[in-house]
């Protein structure tokens, strides 16, 4: 049985206008492409493959991903609820935060966090963004510095890093 995670190449690239679709494949690394290879033929030998949304599961598919015949929806224990603005409390937003929990890596989507901060930002200036979570390599400092060389200064401080907890903790 293998689970197909939400994927966030897939959702960048399923709203992205084709050329920035081609621009980012031709540029990926040969490492992610390697990985991407290994997960196709992970899916591929599958007797089972589960996903958490019949959206996700057809997106895989459109993509030309072999699946097996029998598939089942598991959905994700977060049921997605978005605050609407009639909920928002009076005043100032300052309590408001996102939390990001998990690897900071390319393969989570934490290159879109900068794009995601910014956009945010414009409605919620003062929310702050909480990630606690390590570099697959374990250089830290590396993808910080890349986070914050994306937001403006002035934003900086809203951008908070708690580190990780090594795996063999």
């Amino acid at each position: 049985v293998v689970k197909l995670h939400g994927d966030s190449e897939l959702c960048f690239f399923g709203r992205a206008p084709l050329w920035k679709q081609l621009a980012a494949r031709l540029y990926q690394p040969a490492e992610f492409r390697h990985w991407i290879d290994l997960q196709r033929e992970t899916v591929r030998r599958a007797h089972v493959v589960v996903a958490p949304s019949h959206w996700a599961l057809g997106q895989w598919s459109r993509r030309g991903w072999a699946l097996p015949d029998v598939t089942a929806i598991v959905p994700n224990p977060f049921s997605g609820w978005i605050r609407e603005s009639s909920d928002a409390p009076a005043g100032r937003y300052s309590d408001n935060k996102v939390l990001w929990l998990g690897r900071l890596d390319r393969l989570k989507g934490i290159h879109l966090l900068p794009a995601i901060a910014r956009s945010l930002w414009k409605t919620l200036p003062e929310v702050e963004f909480h990630l606690i979570g390590q570099a697959s390599d374990g250089v830290d400092h590396d993808i910080r510095r890349w986070i914050l060389r994306r937001v403006p200064g002035r934003r900086q401080g809203q951008m908070v890093f708690f580190g990780g907890v090594p795996y063999a903790a």
